[in-house]
């Protein structure tokens, strides 16, 4: 009879882990030209907890599957922000990708968590251009009421850039945009005019002269 008994112990180890974690930020959009962009805390915290954290090494390394679009590529700051600038007329989407490598240097084994972030970048509206020669010279009544003048005067009339196309051969097509033309009188002269002159969509100037009138009209 009686009861035998066997006694084994055994230790449970609790190791502790990295507290480097990365933010939860989804799609990240900025416009096209908009120079540096600084994401604050991309990285939580670089605090490592391991009992063994002397014998491991830590870093980031960051990629962009289009590195083309930047004029500095992503990286990681000491305070864990996220940083890249993009290019001039750079526009569309791309992935930016940060590792955390762990490396044990007993073992000599890598360890990596990945974060991807998709970074969309948008196409701004950009100013439109075209070309006019500086005067436009007429004589006094010629061009009375019943009979104004009307000319082509602006020419090589786009509405913004078309650019090159990006990396991943996306084009911002502006040409289907409309322009307009607003003439401002900007000094004296005035009153030579019965009808101040305007410009067409298409660049034709039109006005018509005040009888007996002569000066210099300058307008912008």
């Amino acid at each position: 009879g009686g009861v035998d008994a066997v006694v084994s112990t055994f230790t449970v180890k609790v190791v502790p882990l990295s507290a480097t974690t990365f933010s939860d930020a989804g799609e990240i959009s900025v416009a096209e030209g908009s120079g540096l962009h600084v994401i604050a805390d991309f990285i939580y915290t670089l605090l490592d907890r391991r009992w063994d954290k002397m014998l491991h090494t830590t870093s980031f390394e960051t990629s962009a599957n289009n590195p083309a679009y930047f004029d500095e590529l992503p990286s990681i700051d000491p305070l864990g922000s996220l940083r890249f600038r993009t290019g001039a007329k750079r526009f569309g989407r791309t992935n930016i990708s940060v590792s955390l490598v762990d490396l044990d240097i007993l073992s000599g084994i890598t360890t990596r968590t990945a974060r991807t972030v998709p970074l969309n970048i948008l196409p701004v509206n950009s100013k439109p251009s075209f070309s006019a020669p500086a005067q436009v010279f007429v004589y006094e009544d010629a061009y009375l009421t019943g009979n104004h003048f009307s000319a082509p005067f602006a020419s090589s009339i786009i509405p913004g850039p078309d650019t090159l196309p990006g990396p991943q051969e996306e084009l911002w097509d502006e040409s289907g945009q409309t322009v307009s033309f607003v003439v401002e009188l900007v000094g004296g002269g005035g009153s030579i005019f019965a009808a101040q002159p305007t410009i067409s969509a298409d660049g034709i100037l039109n006005f018509t002269l005040a009888e007996h009138q002569s000066g210099n009209g300058s307008f912008s």
